[in-house]
């Protein structure tokens, strides 16, 4: 599944965070989306002292309250 489907853009802002081991890599800060396609390209992500950059393929799953990436940390 591409995993640009499993999230609507708007409803990433301010989720959760978290890599797949569990730590929390923060709260999502603004989205990068595909104006052709309209699917997430990027999340930007803020944990309070740096800001990090991922991108779509990199979210593994996806609920109301977070996103779970596939990178352990």
């Amino acid at each position: 599944m591409d995993s640009r489907a499993l999230i609507i853009p708007t409803e990433a802002l301010g989720k959760a965070v978290f890599y797949s081991k569990g730590a929390k890599a923060g709260m999502v800060k603004s989205v990068h989306v595909d104006l052709y396609t309209e699917c997430l390209e990027t999340i930007f992500v803020s944990d309070g002292k740096e800001d990090k950059v991922f991108d779509a393929s990199d979210i593994s799953f996806v609920s109301e309250e977070l996103i779970l990436l596939n990178i352990p940390a």
